[in-house]
């Protein structure tokens, strides 16, 4: 992550090469240093270069992360929101960098689809284990058409409950059975499915209060952003 202040627009872009190459997870857009005591037609004017260096930070970055020898292509960048003790200026800068479509909330379920990707893996490296025969077949594309972000939230929160019950039935099979390695092989998936559901319904909570704000959808995406991918605990041989 970098933050560099009130940087000559002279120098804005050669600066965000240099952080491209450094393949940081994150990079934060340059924006205009100010004293919270400064008067507003101040605040405005620091306000509207920031946003202005936001746009083509943006356009740089975009670029940067499109090149075929960019050492980390998934860099995301953060906006500054600004507007010192002025709410209303702070809102209205949070809603401009909302509406420049940064890519905290893409990042979240890249992560997400990561850990599903693992979560296959394991299932596929212990039935292998098991000697038994592993048939990949195709994945049918989506079948949701969505309209607003809410409704991305909630078919996140259905499919979670349908990978859970499918889980809850492959348990119960094999306790009929008494197949007791596999039903320990499923704990980690049970508690880890408690987990997914509880996050998606904490996405769908959030959403609820701050999905009208555009300071507060700018803050839950920032939040979001922030997610860092952690390799499942579970650890077959």
């Amino acid at each position: 992550m970098f933050q560099l202040k009130y940087i000559s627009e002279i120098s804005l872009l050669p600066h965000l090469q240099h952080f491209s190459n450094m393949a940081k997870d994150f990079a934060k857009s340059f924006y205009r240093r100010k004293e919270w005591q400064k008067v507003r037609d101040y605040v405005l004017k620091s306000v509207d270069r920031t946003y202005r260096w936001l746009e083509r930070c943006k356009a740089e970055h975009d670029r940067l992360n499109s090149l075929p020898d960019t050492v980390n292509p998934k860099q995301m960048l953060f906006g500054i929101n600004q507007g010192a003790t002025y709410a209303d200026i702070r809102i209205e800068h949070a809603k401009r960098i909302t509406e420049m479509d940064l890519d905290g909330y893409a990042h979240y379920y890249n992560v997400q689809a990561q850990e599903e990707r693992d979560h296959a893996m394991l299932f596929y490296q212990y039935l292998q284990n098991n000697s038994e025969k592993v048939t990949l077949e195709a994945i049918g594309k989506p079948d949701k058409v969505f309209t607003c972000d809410m409704d991305v939230l909630k078919a996140g929160l259905e499919h979670e409950k349908l990978v859970t019950s499918m889980i809850n039935n492959i348990y119960a099979a094999a306790y009929k059975i008494k197949d007791f390695r596999t039903m320990q092989f499923l704990d980690w998936f049970i508690k880890e499915q408690g987990e997914e559901e509880t996050n998606a319904n904490d996405l769908i909570t959030k959403m609820e209060l701050f999905g009208t704000d555009a300071k507060g959808l700018y803050m839950l995406n920032q939040e979001l952003a922030g997610r860092v991918y952690t390799a499942p605990s579970l650890i077959l041989d």
